[in-house]
């Protein structure tokens, strides 16, 4: 019989070295050992890519909005996204479980199957696509730019999407690393393109005439709107906070360092994608930087930065998006649902409209996920006072009714709700506010009948 300290060194062993192997089950005490830095790091490090610039600068392209109101507009949003991100992480960090099984115990074990995992698959299979296609569109651009050549943008899109599948079945182990490593060249990317904006020469570049847009009309709908659309860019994302944390050495350590690194990372980014689409009407804040400068040093470091940026977060959207087809087919196992996963991300690059009408799909995605968030946020810190009954995930709790008839009605309620009200933030707002009182009803009415 093996001693505890061979079965330990064989766990760490298998972590390290080969590809992932953990499913749904709980990761081992042993392997839970990232701090709160390194999260914040690796968060900060996934904010600066070509998807986060979208919103940030169509509330300024649509919206109309001034750089200060489209800021903090979306910020806003964000930040409301990440407050909850950052509570739902604790299923991973406290019992090392990916989120889409921890689901189970919200919304029954079909109600997660086949309800939450299924969008949030979808929703992850759209941002791999536009994350893809935004960097062949950069690749594109430096391409024409240093050596003439034009090629089409979908044999560059293939390529990387095929590039960052071989990458993400790896597992986390490959995501952490890959950000230790690449810092530095994220973080001077990010600077370059500050400074080549902030000195500039073009009249256009000046900080006053980008500030005091004489076409800004900062509608209060406006700002809403565009609030709302970086809410729930983000809102889906707490359906995989847990995967990150499933090897956090504590909760406060997964808590904050997300909190952290989110926050800090998207400020930066909202940043950079308004400065830019002020000064040129150019939504990619890394191209626009490469346009700016003459140094070939300073070029290869912003498209180094961009990339990698695109390569880590695609990583981890293909990373929880497996978990996600995971939870809806446990029999495939981590690495053939995260290739199922990689095979309908690349599917999605042939066609790029998903990034020219970035703002109708996000919104639609939106409408889709923040009725599902909002029960299971609800479910989750209020219902079951953070903890999860662990023995219910496997079992034959199939539905919660009450939830899935919430969830239904807050989806039908988002898609009647006008196009150009804040429909994402609305929607979460009344599904939170409404689910508590029906489930205490429900109590109500259980206590009731066994006392007649």
């Amino acid at each position: 019989m093996k001693s505890s300290a061979l079965v330990k060194h064989e766990k760490q062993n298998i972590h390290r070295t080969a590809l992932e192997k953990f499913g749904l089950e709980p990761v081992p005490q042993e392997l839970k050992n990232t701090r709160w830095f390194e999260y914040a790091i690796m968060q900060f490090s996934y904010s600066p890519n070509a998807g986060n610039f979208l919103v940030p600068a169509l509330a300024v392209t649509v919206g109309g909005l001034s750089f200060g109101w489209a800021f903090l507009s979306a910020l806003f949003g964000a930040s409301l996204s990440f407050i909850v991100f950052s509570i739902m992480s604790l299923p991973g960090s406290k019992y090392g479980i990916p989120s889409q099984y921890a689901f189970r115990s919200f919304l029954g074990i079909n109600g997660a199957r086949y309800i939450s995992s299924p969008i949030r698959a979808i929703v992850l299979i759209y941002w791999f696509a536009v994350q893809t296609i935004s960097g062949a569109l950069f690749i594109q651009v430096m391409l024409q730019k240093l050596g003439g050549l034009t090629i089409p943008l979908l044999p560059i899109s293939l390529i990387m999407a095929i590039l960052m599948s071989i990458l993400s079945i790896v597992g986390y182990e490959a995501v952490r690393k890959i950000t230790k490593y690449c810092l530095p060249v994220l973080i001077a990317g990010g600077i370059f393109a500050l400074i080549l904006f902030l000195t500039s020469q073009k009249e256009s570049f000046y900080f006053a005439q980008v500030w005091n847009s004489p076409e800004a009309t900062n509608k209060p709908l406006s700002m809403f709107l565009f609030a709302s659309l970086a809410f729930v860019q983000f809102l889906s994302g707490s359906w995989s906070s847990s995967d990150l944390t499933r090897y956090a050495k504590t909760d406060r350590d997964a808590h904050w360092g997300l909190l952290i690194g989110n926050f800090f990372g998207y400020s930066f980014t909202a940043f950079l994608a308004i400065y830019s689409v002020s000064a040129t009407g150019e939504w990619n804040a890394y191209i626009t930087a490469n346009e700016l400068t003459n140094s070939h040093l300073v070029g290869a470091v912003i498209f180094l930065a961009a990339m990698i940026s695109m390569l880590l977060i695609n990583m981890n959207n293909a990373y929880s998006g497996g978990y996600s087809l995971l939870n809806c087919f446990p029999s495939l196992g981590r690495l053939k649902s995260t290739i199922l996963f990689c095979l309908l991300g690349i599917l999605l690059c042939f066609f790029p409209i998903f990034v020219s009408e970035a703002q109708r799909y996000i919104s639609f995605l939106g409408y889709l996920a923040a009725p599902v968030v909002g029960v299971i946020f609800m479910e989750f810190v209020f219902m079951q006072k953070r903890t999860i009954n662990l023995a219910v995930l496997d079992g034959s709790y199939r539905y919660n009714r009450r939830a899935i008839t919430v969830i239904i009605l807050g989806t039908i309620l988002a898609f009647v709700l006008p196009e150009a009200w804040p429909v994402g933030l609305l929607t979460f707002g009344i599904v939170v506010l409404v689910y508590p009182f029906l489930s205490k009803f429900e109590e109500w009415k259980v206590r009731s009948y066994k006392n007649m």
